[in-house]
Parts: structure tokens; C-alpha cells; sequence
């Protein structure tokens, strides 16, 4: 049997190959938007902190109230 990423695990791999030249959003949000319940959204801006363009993504998922993150209400 394969073994299956959780949905955090998945959304920190997508949004860690953000960059200058790879930052299209669309994809992602479509994905945050179907993983919104199963993703611990803390979890993943810790994890990915240090990336301005996915804090631009997190930031973005916030304004758009697809999820409400700790610090943002």
C-alpha cells in the first residue's frame, strides 16, 4: 500500500516551492479551499514561515475566509 500525505503535509510541500518564478496561486487555492478542514493551518505557517511568498498565500486565505488564522480576527 502507497503511503498518503495528510493534508497539512500536503499544503507545506505545495506551498514550499513557492518562489519567484513559480507563484501561481490559483492551483493552490483550489486545494486549500477542498483541504480547509483537515489542514492545521498553524502548523503550517510555522512551517513555512520564512517564505514571504506562502505568508502572501496564508494572508490571502484569510482575507478570502476560506480559513481564519491565529492572530488575523
Amino acid at each position: 500500500m502507497a503511503p498518503v500525505l495528510n493534508g497539512t503535509d500536503l499544503m507545506v510541500d505545495k506551498l514550499l516551492v513557492l518562489d519567484a518564478h513559480r507563484c501561481d496561486f490559483a492551483p493552490l487555492l483550489h486545494i486549500a479551499r477542498d483541504l480547509r478542514e483537515q489542514v492545521d493551518w498553524e502548523r503550517v505557517a510555522k512551517e513555512t514561515g520564512e517564505s514571504p511568498y506562502v505568508q502572501a498565500f496564508l494572508t490571502l486565505l484569510d482575507s478570502l475566509d476560506v480559513v481564519e488564522l491565529e492572530g488575523t480576527a
